[in-house]
């Protein structure tokens, strides 16, 4: 638990997602606006302009062995789960 991430800026939360264990082969983390949303933007390479309060986005990332490879494009949404 990091309670700093709450309101950080986009490439704070990168930072703090290339920082995860690789042990760990799932992770939640729990963001307020606007990094959030353009943390997912570049992720998934989406063009989210909002979204709503208390918002789920699951990101897959295929090709990423670890959590350091994690970076812009590299994720894809989930299909049926997403923000907005």
């Amino acid at each position: 638990v990091q309670p700093d991430i709450y309101e950080a800026p986009y490439l704070e939360l990168l930072r703090v997602v290339n920082a995860i264990s690789d042990e760990h082969t799932n992770a939640i983390l729990v963001g307020h606006m606007p990094g959030v949303t353009l943390l997912v933007n570049a992720l998934a390479d989406e063009n989210l302009t909002s979204s709503p309060t208390c918002s789920i986005a699951i990101i897959e990332f295929p090709f990423a062995r670890t959590w350091q490879e994690v970076s812009g494009g590299t994720g894809r949404m989930a299909p049926s789960l997403g923000m907005g």
